[in-house]
């Protein structure tokens, strides 16, 4: 069976993710609120079912921001359940073993260099439910977090003006509730949801008055649980999902049928959203109100690959282009490209994927060399100024090896000696298993990591030592099929395309070295056919 077979049958669900522990504990929150009896119960089992064995809530991954976060949101929704419909010894139990979870572990967030999205501004006030409803919560730990969250809710009125803030509304909001009343509306985008987020949907769900607008809201939420048995950490996200996993595939020259197909609508969405008004990026879907320079610089990049397999007219690539090079000039600062206008941290991996972008820009279109150069250099910078002992890290993924492979990528025919310290940090960190990861290793990190050293095998350099590659495949051919959640959101989470993606390339790129490595080229195919299996249709909402 050949390499096409494999890409041909790519017909997973658009947007497949797991639900979280986070979100899902809002959603118990807004059933208890709203005396919906049967949905509370359908989440609480969920929840009760899904607790660590330390008594923590979060993904596998034990990352403890997140960690904290979750746990702090279960037991209030746990404790409010309990308040309004009484309650069972596994009720009370949860509840204590997560409130001495959080006494013995809540310092540790302090050891983790990136938190979670809005955490700064979440503590303060899990910590302020958690106070009201009489439960025994570290609350003093918050106190380092109450200036930049007194700051926030005063500038509640920049919600709608500021698309990202909208994302953690059930935040700020939870001490405005008037201003739901005022901007409800506003805040709810056509599918029901709130920035595409459950928790946010559920916060606005359970504090809007009006009837009409809340019936789209639970329509949301209930089709999140018929999907999902609970609710996901953001969703729909299919442009960042197709952007990554053609990306993924692109590398190889070889891209799934079908997923071709989903690619040529990202064009078509800039060119509609441009009709609409100046031009300030695309976010991570066509249904959201969030854009970034991260998921823009993919989108681009995805429409210049397009155009170089004739696919898009040379026209609308230009056009997309000069839209492009616009945007950066509202997210650049001196020694970086910013994610989200307004950023406090630097984003490793946006700076990446800006420069991916803006080397296509040069290749393609030489006239606009010059412009995509001056942001290539800005990006550069800050890939230089942010690499230490050999790697990167990203506040947008929970493990190095994440940034460091996507910043060796971006690297490759810029700056190949910075790229190569990348590469060399990857090959040294290979664990005895044969895999890579912080944490013991991940079919994610493994596939990462093949990934940038196969890049740099191909692009000649002899350095890259293809002995790693036997003890990788052989790891993940005994890993399961799931994937830890690395990825960063307000809690954990799992762009399972995105990571499927990622391992079907990396491990295709590697068959083409087997007769160089003498690997058994049966097995791979073996390899392949486990990894790769499908797991639904693919949705055409969008």
């Amino acid at each position: 069976m050949g390499v096409n077979s494999y890409t041909s049958n790519w017909k997973h669900r658009v947007c497949d993710t797991d639900a979280v522990a986070y979100d899902t504990a809002w959603a118990l929150s807004m059933a208890v609120h709203l005396n919906m009896k049967e949905l509370a119960d359908k989440l609480l089992f969920w929840v009760l079912s899904h607790r660590h064995g330390d008594g923590s809530w979060g993904s596998t991954y034990e990352n403890y921001h997140e960690r904290v976060l979750c746990t702090l949101a279960a037991v209030i929704a746990l404790s409010e359940y309990k308040k309004k419909f009484g309650f069972g010894k596994s009720v009370e139990s949860a509840i204590n073993n997560g409130l001495e979870y959080l006494w013995d572990n809540i310092k540790k967030v302090e050891f983790e260099r990136y938190s979670t999205i809005a955490f700064e501004v979440l503590l303060p006030s899990l910590m302020d439910r958690a106070t009201e409803l009489g439960l025994n919560v570290p609350a003093g730990f918050a106190k380092k977090y109450r200036g930049y969250f007194e700051h926030r809710i005063s500038r509640l009125g920049e919600l709608i003006e500021y698309p990202p803030a909208l994302y953690s509304v059930e935040f700020s909001a939870y001490y405005f509730p008037e201003y739901l009343a005022k901007y409800a509306d506003d805040m709810v985008l056509p599918n029901g949801s709130v920035a595409c987020s459950p928790s946010a949907t559920a916060f606005v769900c359970m504090m809007c008055k009006d009837g009409d607008v809340r019936k789209r809201m639970l329509l949301y939420l209930g089709h999140m649980l018929s999907m999902f048995g609970a609710m996901p950490a953001v969703y729909p996200f299919e442009v960042f999902d197709i952007s990554w996993s053609f990306y993924n595939f692109w590398r190889l020259g070889l891209l799934p049928e079908r997923l071709l197909g989903l690619a040529k609508k990202i064009p078509n969405y800039w060119i509609n959203k441009r009709k609409k008004g100046p031009f300030t990026g695309i976010g991570p879907s066509v249904i959201g109100n969030i854009v970034d320079a991260d998921d823009t610089s993919l989108a681009l990049w995805v429409a210049l690959s397009l155009h170089e397999l004739g696919h898009l007219r040379p026209m609308h690539a230009r056009t997309m282009v000069e839209d492009y090079l616009r945007m950066l000039g509202e997210y650049s600062t001196r020694d970086r490209i910013l994610c989200f206008s307004g950023e406090r941290d630097e984003s490793i991996s946006t700076n990446a994927h800006a420069l991916e972008a803006l080397k296509a820009i040069s290749k393609i279109f030489p006239n606009m060399r010059k412009d995509a150069e001056e942001y290539a250099e800005i990006a550069h910078k800050c890939l230089k100024n942010w690499i230490a002992y050999g790697k990167w890290v990203d506040k947008w993924h929970v493990s190095p090896i994440y940034a460091t492979s996507h910043a060796t990528l971006s690297l490759l025919g810029y700056d190949d000696e910075l790229a190569l310290r990348g590469a060399e940090t990857i090959m040294l960190e290979q664990l005895r298993t044969g895999g890579w990861g912080a944490r013991g290793g991940s079919v994610e990190e493994t596939a990462l990591a093949l990934q940038a050293l196969s890049a740099c095998a191909l692009s000649g350099y002899d350095d890259v030592c293809y002995a790693y590659w036997e003890d990788a495949l052989s790891y993940i051919a005994h890993q399961p099929p799931d994937f830890s959640a690395q990825w960063i959101s307000k809690s954990l989470y799992t762009p399972k395309n995105v990571v499927r993606s990622a391992l079907n390339s990396s491990l295709i790129i590697v068959k083409s070295f087997v007769s160089e490595i003498g690997y058994d080229a049966v097995r791979m195919q073996s390899l392949l056919s486990q990894k790769s299996g499908a797991s639904g249709d693919v949705e055409e909402s969008w």
